[in-house]
């Protein structure tokens, strides 16, 4: 097992040093724009970096020097496993959301800032998926997964309450994202259109320098700045789509095949317990009978005379 571990121990560094630029260079541009996507992109990249490692690393750095999971490291593997799981799906949703709240603010002529609500609801999701997160830990669930071949973190360890939480969950923040994400690609693409024909046809105006919340742009830096949001939303629809696609969807259709499996075997077992239970009567009545033949008639079903 050491060979396959070795990859992962080769891997690891790599995507937190890769984490860690892409990190540096979004608080760079985050200085100069301040915008809330970046805050966003922060986050992913930090969960991104912690589920390195956490997730791979652990495991590989137990098989390569021989060691066995103890109740502490393995409670503190499954917290990280599900908190970082939620905490991404989550992100991508308020990614997309955020861009799709800006594009439809922006068409009804307000002007709003969201880095201030972006720094409270980014924080408020990590802390609800670490609650999330410690309800397997505190007993909220059979303690399942901590055996004695290993630490089991998959969903369908962690019982069928959690298996259907998470997988409605992730579901619902994956539909989220995709329709959000379309929704703003859609938006900046009728914008730039409009802008366009207007601009064509000499019936594009700037506002007012008089207006509090005109800036002095020209005509030509408003339309660079429209191109700008255009190619970052479609950056934010690319990496939505690809972290749906390679990332969270495989997830969800592992998650439900477990899920459709645990229900399988849920039924049967119940559907089992009722069959033993009532051949256990049979043979109950059965044993009756044969030990007082007598009594043979009780166990008939007489109908009722209706002739005086």
């Amino acid at each position: 097992m050491i060979a396959g571990s070795l990859p992962w121990l080769v891997l690891t560094p790599l995507a937190v040093l890769t984490d860690l630029l892409s990190i540096t260079i979004i608080v760079c541009h985050y200085r100069q724009q301040f915008h809330g996507t970046d805050v966003v992109f922060i986050s992913m990249f930090v969960c991104m970096a912690l589920n390195a490692l956490v997730v791979p690393l652990i495991p590989a750095l137990l098989d390569v020097t021989h060691s066995d999971w103890n109740e502490h490291l393995c409670h503190f593997f499954v917290w990280s496993a599900l908190t970082l799981r939620l905490v991404q799906v989550s992100n991508l949703a308020i990614l997309t959301f955020h861009w799709s709240k800006i594009l439809r603010t922006s068409t009804r002529q307000i002007k709003i800032s969201t880095i201030t609500l972006v720094k409270i609801v980014v924080p408020i999701f990590w802390g609800v998926a670490s609650i999330v997160g410690l309800l397997p830990i505190i007993g909220a669930v059979p303690d399942r997964f901590n055996t004695i071949d290993g630490c089991l973190f998959l969903l369908s360890d962690l019982g069928l309450g959690f298996l259907i939480f998470v997988t409605v969950y992730s579901l619902t923040m994956i539909c989220i994202s995709l329709v959000c994400s379309f929704d703003s690609l859609a938006l900046i693409h009728y914008a730039k259109k409009i802008a366009f024909i207007k601009y064509g046809a000499g019936r594009f105006y700037l506002p007012r320098k008089t207006d509090g919340n005109a800036e002095n742009y020209s005509v030509h830096e408003r339309y660079g700045q429209l191109n700008f949001a255009a190619d970052l939303c479609r950056l934010v629809t690319i990496v939505t789509c690809f972290s749906v696609i390679a990332n969270h969807l495989p997830y969800v259709v592992r998650v439900s095949l477990s899920l459709s499996l645990s229900l399988s075997l849920s039924l049967s077992l119940s559907l089992s317990q009722l069959l033993n239970t009532v051949k256990q009567g049979e043979r109950n009545i059965l044993g009756k009978i044969s030990q007082n033949p007598t009594k043979l008639h009780m166990y008939h079903y007489n109908p009722p005379s209706f002739c005086s």
